[in-house]
Formats: structure tokens, C-alpha cells, sequence
């Protein structure tokens, strides 16, 4: 697949008042999500998937390393959201951010369990 603008991790975005890039490797090794902080708005892709009113971590069998997905939701926690949407999932608007709380601390204690 050919690249045609490459983006760095924390790279700031001059659009939308600032779109902060966070590489989010795992379901890809490019995997990214956009932060748009002035819009409390996080564009996660393929990172996370929403299904029956659940926030949960991208299919495995279409997740290129499934450890490092899991790993790198908490590169997302730091970020002040009400809103995140994805790929081919309806949008999370109501406890975005708590959803993603409780996702990471599930994540991480996946990590240290097994």
C-alpha cells in the first residue's frame, strides 16, 4: 500500500484547531487515532470496536497483534473526550470516556494475568 502523507506519534495536526496524532500500533503496525481536543472528539479507527453498547478491543482474527491493540488503548486514557468514533461502529456519545477507562483497566489486567 502506498503512502501518501506519513504522520509521527504526537504529531499535531494544523486543522480543526489541532489534531493531535497518537500511534496506537496492533491492529496494524501504522494504526493511529486522531485527538481533537477543542471538539473533546477521539477518531479511533479500527482500534476499538462499539457493539451492543460495549466499547471492546478490535477483533482478533483482524488484529495483526492483539497484545500490543490491548497495549496501546492506554495511550488513549491521558486525553479529555466525550465523544469517540470509529470505523464501522456506531459512535460512542454517552460515558466515552469512562467506557475507555474500564476497557484499559480490563487490557491491562489481561497483561498481567497471562
Amino acid at each position: 500500500m502506498k503512502v501518501d502523507l506519513a504522520f509521527e506519534d504526537g504529531q499535531l495536526l494544523p486543522m480543526l484547531g489541532g489534531i493531535r496524532v497518537i500511534h496506537t500500533p496492533g491492529h496494524t503496525e501504522g494504526s493511529s487515532c486522531l485527538y481533537v481536543q477543542e471538539k473533546k472528539l477521539l477518531i479511533v479507527g479500527d482500534a476499538l470496536q462499539y457493539r451492543f453498547r460495549r466499547l471492546g478491543f478490535p477483533y482478533r482474527w483482524t488484529t495483526k497483534n492483539p497484545k500490543q491493540a490491548r497495549e496501546s488503548i492506554q495511550k488513549l486514557v491521558p486525553h479529555d473526550f466525550e465523544l469517540i468514533c470509529s470505523s464501522h461502529f456506531p459512535p460512542v456519545r454517552r460515558n466515552a470516556r469512562p467506557s475507555l477507562l474500564q476497557l484499559a483497566q480490563r487490557g491491562a489486567s489481561v497483561h498481567t494475568e497471562g
